[in-house]
């Protein structure tokens, strides 16, 4: 069941970074390639120092490249792996 007040969204990183520091998180998807370097990092840093345990952020990317072991990472195109991803985190 998805209730949709408890959906939030951001359109940038600093946005994304306010929504963190102001609301408790059960799970995150983030995009790793961003206008700036780093971003998608940033934002899973974020989400971890605010208590959002590792298992409940996934980043989407098209590369794997320099991406941490701890990032839950799902294949391009593989609706299937994201959407058992979310369901394994949210029950």
């Amino acid at each position: 069941m998805c209730i949709r007040d408890s959906i939030r969204t951001a359109d940038n990183v600093k946005e994304a970074l306010t929504l963190i520091d102001s609301h408790k998180f059960s799970l995150i998807i983030s995009d790793y390639s961003m206008p700036h370097t780093g971003a998608g990092l940033d934002i899973f840093k974020a989400a971890i120092q605010s208590g959002l345990p590792k298992s409940g952020f996934i980043m989407l990317s098209g590369t794997i490249d320099n991406l941490p072991e701890e990032i839950r990472f799902v294949s391009k195109g593989d609706l299937i792996a994201l959407e058992t991803a979310i369901d394994e985190t949210l029950t």
